[in-house]
């Protein structure tokens, strides 16, 4: 038995940003998994492609994940041979990742599925609306974004 959830809980902004969440991520989940990657390492090997060689702790801070999380995703990719690890020319402690040419055809793979979950969404609104829905969120973000940095 599954219980009620009072509505003022249900309908506070944040559930309803958090099933959006688990909603957009579950779709992308199962676009994903034909291309053999999760949402996470998606995401890393999107930075990658974007911006080749770059630390864990960037990737882990592009990804908002700890460096020991994408530590753990890292080995998974090179176990997969999608990502190599190389020290720094210029720090030796530091080691800087890079996709391997495997990488860089799953993340524009993974990419292509991800990207046609986003377009469903982007097709299910008219233009304004979709508009209206970006600067929405865009706000949510920049509210909370400027609430945390006062705190």
């Amino acid at each position: 038995m599954v219980a009620e959830v009072p509505d003022h809980i249900a309908n506070r902004i944040g559930s309803y940003l958090k099933l959006a969440d688990n909603a957009l991520t579950g779709a992308k989940t199962k676009a994903l998994r034909p291309h053999g990657v999760t949402v996470p390492q998606y995401v890393t090997l999107m930075a990658l492609h974007i911006l080749p060689g770059q630390s864990i702790a960037q990737l882990a801070r592009t990804a908002s994940l700890t460096p020991q999380t994408m530590s753990t995703i890292l080995g998974n990719l090179e176990n997969k041979k999608l990502v190599t690890r190389d020290h720094s020319p210029s720090h030796t402690r530091i080691v800087l990742l890079n996709l391997t040419d495997e990488g860089h055809r799953v993340a524009l793979a993974a990419d292509e599925a991800a990207h046609e979950i986003e377009q469903q969404i982007t097709d299910a609104f008219p233009p304004q609306e979709l508009e209206q829905t970006r600067t929405v969120l865009g706000k949510i973000v920049e509210i909370l974004r400027t609430s945390t940095d006062e705190s």
